[in-house]
């Protein structure tokens, strides 16, 4: 088994062993692959499993429209957690939010 590794500078977080099922607290845990996420965004877009990796890039190239992450790895946090700061919104017009509104309200 692999240790916890941080995602954004490498350091390791927590020995593989201390993912037991027991309370770990807020940390990083392993990379898993969770397969029932490929069915679902593959049912909820209307494309095949197989196309899902070049559906994701092509969101990220029509809508974040920024370069794209190292190796194409984008990390995040699961759920619908998210921070950004009003100036960092305010980069972009409102027809950006409103395109990708209505891109997403299906």
């Amino acid at each position: 088994s692999r240790p916890a590794v941080c995602p954004m500078n490498g350091t390791i977080v927590r020995e593989a062993a201390a993912f037991d099922g027991g309370d770990i607290g807020d940390t990083w845990g392993p990379y898993m692959d969770v397969p029932q996420l490929h069915a679902f965004l593959s049912e909820k877009c209307g494309i095949a499993q197989s196309t899902l990796g070049e559906a994701v890039l092509d969101f990220w190239d029509s809508f974040v429209q920024l370069p794209r992450p190292p190796a194409e790895v984008l990390h995040y946090s699961q759920g619908a957690r998210f921070a950004a700061s009003r100036e960092r919104i305010r980069q972009r017009p409102r027809a950006f939010y409103q395109r990708l509104l209505q891109a997403v309200s299906l």
